[in-house]
């Protein structure tokens, strides 16, 4: 192969990884595959999704049924206790060896996934019940209802970010997303009468199916 071609390849392959990932990936084989055997964690994105090395490439992981409060959108100032959720993930995760579940994608192409610790211990669970993120309960998968029993187990003994949270008096619902939200939030305020209804507390709203709001997070 001549050499400028080769030099292209190089360039174009640290451009698709990214200078920082390629690094910890040339490390890791420098170290000697026996020693860092893939599944590996490379890097924590936020308190939810991270990447991981599976020896033959980048994958992006979404924990599946967790949602942590964002860092990382665009479109939102970072959300209160998000900071925490990340670094707490990033401490449980760093240096181990992984074992992934997986189940699908989700809408952006990120493996939805269970992940594991060398000791068994699941990522997934930890963050539910330690209080560094909410039960994603929005759709159907298998440990839903696990995980929802890891939040109200949280949210009692007032963990993490439980451990200041505010309850409402009411809540408002929207009957055609069946999202839930707190009565001042801007989404609660655009709806008319024929498609909101109020719940009297964050538990009855739940337990009816409806997801909180990624926005305002009752």
């Amino acid at each position: 192969m001549p050499h400028a071609v080769r030099t292209n390849a190089v360039h174009g392959t640290l451009r698709a990884l990214g200078w920082a990932r390629f690094l910890v990936v040339v490390a890791a084989l420098v170290l000697g595959c026996a020693r860092i055997e893939p599944p590996y964690a490379i890097k924590v994105i936020d308190g939810d999704t991270l990447d991981v090395w599976t020896g033959e490439k980048i994958e992006r992981i979404r924990l599946i049924g967790v949602d942590t409060p964002e860092t990382k959108d665009p479109r939102r100032k970072v959300q209160r206790f998000g900071k925490e959720a990340s670094t707490f993930l990033r401490k449980t995760i760093k240096g181990k060896t992984l074992r992934l579940e997986r189940t699908e994608k989700d809408a952006y192409t990120r493996t939805l996934a269970f992940v594991y610790l060398p000791d068994g211990r699941c990522v997934n669970d930890l963050i539910i019940k330690e209080g560094f993120g909410y039960a994603f309960v929005k759709y159907p998968f298998p440990g839903l209802e696990r995980l929802k029993a890891f939040e109200a187990e949280a949210r009692s003994a007032k963990r993490g970010l439980w451990r200041d949270f505010v309850y409402e008096r009411s809540y408002v619902g929207n009957l055609s997303s069946r999202v839930f939200h707190r009565p001042n939030c801007v989404y609660a305020k655009r709806l008319d009468q024929d498609g909101r209804i109020v719940f009297e507390t964050r538990k009855r709203a739940l337990e009816l199916g409806f997801t909180p709001c990624g926005s305002c997070r009752p």
